[in-house]
């Protein structure tokens, strides 16, 4: 499982950097909201995409585009997603200057 999200992770790099953003990554494990909370002390910007998932599930469990704005500990971001192209792996960023 490791290796398919770092492949994951390299693709979404290889991509910012072809259009010239400066990207620096890690592969955390654990709860992702959680794990994006921690990671937000030392960021000066989180951003977060949706999956456009909804539904009774989301709103009972909450998700982390709406768990990473109401806890992060820097200014947060959430991107939705663009409900005309295919489903794309949900991603977040963590900036620090």
């Amino acid at each position: 499982m490791r290796s398919g999200a770092e492949a994951v992770v390299n693709e979404a790099v290889a991509r910012a950097q072809g259009r010239g953003v400066t990207v620096t990554s890690s592969l955390e494990t654990g709860d992702p909201a959680g794990v994006l909370v921690d990671l937000s002390e030392d960021a000066t910007l989180a951003v977060v995409g949706t999956r456009g998932g909804g539904g009774f599930a989301d709103r009972l469990l909450g998700t982390v585009s709406s768990a990473l704005p109401a806890h992060s500990r820097c200014p947060a971001v959430v991107v939705p997603r663009h409900t005309e192209a295919p489903p794309s792996p949900p991603c977040a960023a963590l900036s620090s200057a």
